[in-house]
């Protein structure tokens, strides 16, 4: 009986260690996906700024062109500034779902 406890435990303790390496890797793609939209959120900005120093130096001739320009614009930054809000929060789920699952595993190992 006691074996097949012992069984149990380590097939259990090596679940959640492949978990601790899925939830790890998955992790690090948010990680990744948070820079490139950190990257697209700066894009958008600095042509924001290219659009209104544009601008600055026409005539406000096609002002309805500028406005439409600058419309678009803030809805591309809008909507990079609510996905990076979005992918932040799924790291911090990550991260503590890591940290719980860690602990799990180290309670685990200290019952030996």
């Amino acid at each position: 009986m006691s074996i097949d406890r012992a069984r149990a435990g380590t097939i259990e303790r090596r679940q959640r260690l492949h978990d601790l390496v899925d939830l790890r890797e998955e992790l690090r793609d948010l990680q990744a996906n948070l820079e490139h939209e950190e990257l697209r959120f700066a894009d958008a900005v600095k042509e924001r700024s290219s659009i209104m120093n544009k601008n600055d130096q026409e005539d406000s001739e096609d002002e309805d062109h500028f406005l439409e320009s600058l419309r678009l614009t803030e809805e591309n930054i809008h909507s990079h500034r609510q996905k990076i809000l979005e992918i932040q929060g799924k790291i911090i789920d990550k991260k503590e779902s890591i940290l719980s699952l860690e602990i799990l595993v180290k309670l685990h190992e200290n019952d030996k």
